[in-house]
């Protein structure tokens, strides 16, 4: 595809007009790309793939802090003994938990498992 083209403008150097004759083929620019990507385009990608990752560490968070939901209330976090005993497997989201031996404790023993 090709197009004559003539360009006419006055020199103001020489004072004078001037005719520029031309053939313009536009086969030459179909080896480039029609599309461009925005200037734009590279920072947003930036910011996309900082933000997902962003994301998948907030959950991962959030994941490590639902193990603490057991002993979390509205309050605050509900601390009793037997809680501070078994932390370490509360944490490690163990299913054995440290046995009260009862043979040797009175009845305040219930009341705090119970919470009474």
């Amino acid at each position: 595809m090709e197009f004559d083209v003539i360009v006419n403008y006055r020199n103001p150097d020489i004072g004078q007009h001037i005719s520029v004759f031309s053939t313009l083929t536009f086969l030459d620019y179909n080896e480039f790309p029609q599309w461009s990507e925005s200037e734009m385009y590279h920072p947003t990608q930036t910011m996309k793939d900082a933000l997902q990752k962003s994301t998948t560490e907030v959950a991962k968070l959030n994941g490590h802090l639902a193990s603490l939901s057991s002993i979390s209330s509205a309050t605050g976090l509900n601390v009793s003994i037997p809680t501070m005993r078994n932390f370490k497997q509360t944490i490690a989201r163990e299913a054995q938990l440290e046995k009260i031996d009862l043979q040797f404790r009175d009845y305040t023993i219930f009341r705090e498992v119970f919470r009474c």
